[in-house]
This record gives structure tokens, C-alpha cells and sequence, in this order.
């Protein structure tokens, strides 16, 4: 398990922003010598109180520092992300043809593609902010690039806000294999770049919208 950027980087945060841990922990309504401990947190409503203390991107809070690790904290915390499961579980996807379908009007929709894949030299990572991806190769294996967003330096552009979506010139250090019919999970703290491999896939691609 890889560790979450505010583990690690906590204290340095505080120290950045010129505020000692018992005043962090009063903005906190915890005891100064619980700092330490909330440091280590998976909870995500404790993250965003944080962020908004600190007044730091939550999406920098959760980035990883090791390596990305797409697990189940969305899954967990995001009604919209189980829903999409409720209806991986309940519904066959290799049969639904290519197309958008809502689920639950802006908050899920899920879209069914065929696509060409890429070489990774030519494959992009990009992240989302609003939205929660939950992809999962049909037809065959599909590589992604993974890397954390707080890792990323070279972004082209600023995050488009109405199709929520950045993409960054970073190389591509790491790659993620996924079999077919399995689902991979990308939050606004990994910047992804699917399609890597050679020929063509069928997929799906479930958008699930952010909560607080």
C-alpha cells in the first residue's frame, strides 16, 4: 500500500503555511497531540476539512507519493461509484452496444466505445476533477499510464472546466495492465492515460461525479 501525500508531507504542509500544529489542531476540533494520527487518515471527509484548512487542492492531499495505487477509497466514500457496480453487477457489457448511457443523470453515465490502442510514447495522461473514472476493458487487455497529479509538472494548458478534463505532457514512467471485465478506478489524484497496446478494444467507461 502506498502512502498518501498527506502522510508523508504533512507536517512540511504546516510548516509552509506558517501554522504550528496546535493551531492546526484547534482549526481541526482535535487535540494537538492527535496531529500526528489524522496525518495517517484514509477518512475523506477528514481530507476535505483539511484541505479547506489548509487551504491546499484536496486532489494534492490524496496524491500518492510512492506509486499510484487505485484502490478502493472512491468505491467506499462515492454513492455514484457504487451505483456503477450495481449496474456492472446487474447488466452485461459486452452485449450493450456502443453509446452514452445515464444512469443517473449527470451524477453516473456510463459510455460503451470502440477505440484504437496506441503505442505508450504516444498516449497522453490526463485527470479529471468533477468526475470519477471507472473503466474496464471488453475485449481484451488494456494498458494504462498512471501517475500522480501532485507528480506531474507539465501540464498543456489549464483543466477544462466544461469537459473536465487536463492533460499533461509528462512521460510515462508507470504503466497498469488490466484484464478484460475488470474494472480499474481513477480519482482526480491519478492522471491515467488509457488506450496503450496494439490493435483495437471495446470498453467501457462509467463517469461517476465527485462528492463532498
Amino acid at each position: 500500500m502506498s502512502t498518501l501525500y498527506f502522510e508523508t508531507k504533512g507536517e512540511e504542509i504546516l510548516k509552509k503555511k506558517g501554522i504550528k500544529k496546535v493551531e492546526f489542531a484547534r482549526l481541526m476540533g482535535i487535540r494537538k497531540q492527535n496531529v500526528n494520527v489524522l496525518f495517517k487518515t484514509k477518512n475523506i471527509d477528514t481530507i476535505w476539512k483539511a484541505a479547506k484548512v489548509l487551504d491546499v487542492p484536496f486532489e494534492m492531499l490524496i496524491g500518492y507519493v510512492e506509486e499510484p495505487v487505485l484502490d478502493d477509497i472512491y468505491y467506499d466514500k462515492n454513492p455514484f461509484v457504487q451505483k456503477a457496480f450495481d449496474f456492472i453487477e446487474a447488466n452485461n457489457l459486452n452485449e450493450l452496444p456502443v453509446g452514452t448511457y445515464v444512469i443517473d443523470g449527470k451524477n453516473l453515465w456510463v459510455n460503451i466505445v470502440d477505440a484504437d490502442l496506441k503505442t505508450k510514447k504516444a498516449a497522453r495522461l490526463e485527470a479529471h476533477a468533477k468526475y470519477i473514472d471507472v473503466q474496464i476493458p471488453l475485449s481484451g487487455k488494456e494498458t494504462f499510464g498512471v501517475k500522480p497529479v501532485v507528480e506531474c509538472t507539465q501540464p498543456d494548458g489549464k483543466m477544462d472546466r466544461k469537459k473536465d478534463i487536463l492533460f499533461f505532457d509528462d512521460p510515462i514512467e508507470k504503466t497498469v495492465t488490466v484484464d478484460p471485465g475488470t474494472p480499474i478506478i481513477f480519482g482526480p489524484d491519478t492522471a491515467h492515460a488509457p488506450l496503450i497496446g496494439k490493435g483495437r478494444i471495446h470498453k467501457a467507461i462509467f463517469k461517476a461525479r465527485m462528492v463532498e
